[in-house]
């Protein structure tokens, strides 16, 4: 699978590309800087890949929800558009970036976590379901497992922040 943002490169003229992450055909990520040198996180949707109700009016759905939202256990969307590259049109969008790991990567190092360490981290992602259920227009992530919750340890101990509200 061929990259489509170049290291170095620019989107947007906004946001600095500094590495490739992971990806595929229907949506590539990236570790981005912006103007100011903050470290930020970027989706990149190949817009020919996504359904009609992936989009609401013409922005995506995803940036629709989590504008909604203000919530520290939940991925907080700082910009969103759209560009094209090579004739091909992407939605992106910009998130805080998450000093952290997914729970998964913590599992994989280190097996079960104790009832101790699992229930602040299991009440702290309850919260944040909480708001999701309580918005006047209820919103159902149906997509919420271990890759999907990352761990941020930016301030000194693990808060679980849920991710992935995937078209």
């Amino acid at each position: 699978m061929k990259q489509i943002l170049d290291q170095k490169g620019l989107l947007d003229a906004k946001y600095e590309v500094k590495f490739f992450v992971e990806g595929d055909d229907y949506c590539q990520e990236y570790r981005v800087t912006d103007n100011h040198k903050r470290s930020l996180f970027l989706k990149l949707y190949n817009s020919a890949t996504l359904a009609h109700d992936h989009f609401v009016g013409d922005g995506l759905l995803e940036v629709e929800i989590l504008n909604k939202l203000d919530n520290s256990g939940i991925v907080n969307c700082i910009d969103s558009g759209e560009v094209t590259k090579d004739s091909q049109k992407y939605h992106y969008i910009i998130f805080d970036y998450i000093s952290g790991e997914p729970i998964i990567e913590k599992l994989e190092r280190e097996g079960v976590i104790s009832p101790y360490a699992a229930i602040p981290i299991v009440l702290d992602i309850l919260e944040a379901l909480n708001e999701l259920h309580e918005n006047e227009q209820v919103i159902i992530h149906n997509n919420i497992n271990t890759k999907s919750l990352m761990l941020d340890y930016s301030k000194g101990s693990e808060k679980p922040v849920l991710t992935s509200f995937h078209l």
